[in-house]
């Protein structure tokens, strides 16, 4: 159940909790679901507590910023405000927080793009 439960937590609702989806999540955490460690709990306090967009302006690179529409752990007006923030490209995604597994043919062209501008030409992702 604890497995289930954290797959729908990070999985694009469209995609019912199967073995055979939960099987390439586990694969790229190298973990299975429910084995959360340690570290992931410290983690996530620190993010909680850290609050740094004062400095976030400070950033001087190109940045895409990348959220999915069904996030329950790093909503789209996060991303929205973190792209604000660092004066960086937004793009929305359909998806859950697993979306770079769950969709990462798409994640990867977002990517690929930002990285190499005049390669693309498509940018209605």
């Amino acid at each position: 159940m604890r497995r289930t439960a954290f797959y729908e937590l990070i999985a694009d609702p469209a995609i019912p909790a199967s073995e055979a989806a939960i099987a390439p999540i586990e694969s790229v955490f190298g973990r299975r679901l429910d084995a959360l460690p340690a570290a992931a709990t410290k983690q996530v306090g620190i993010l909680v507590r850290a609050d740094l967009r004062a400095r976030l302006g400070e950033v001087d690179v190109p940045t895409l910023v990348v959220s999915a529409t069904h996030d329950r752990l790093a909503s789209v007006a996060q991303g929205r405000l973190l792209a604000e923030l660092l004066r960086g490209r937004f793009v929305e995604v359909p998806g859950g927080h697993a979306v770079v597994v769950q969709d990462a043919v798409r994640v990867n062209a977002l990517l690929a793009e930002h990285w190499n501008p005049g390669a693309h030409s498509d940018r209605s992702n």
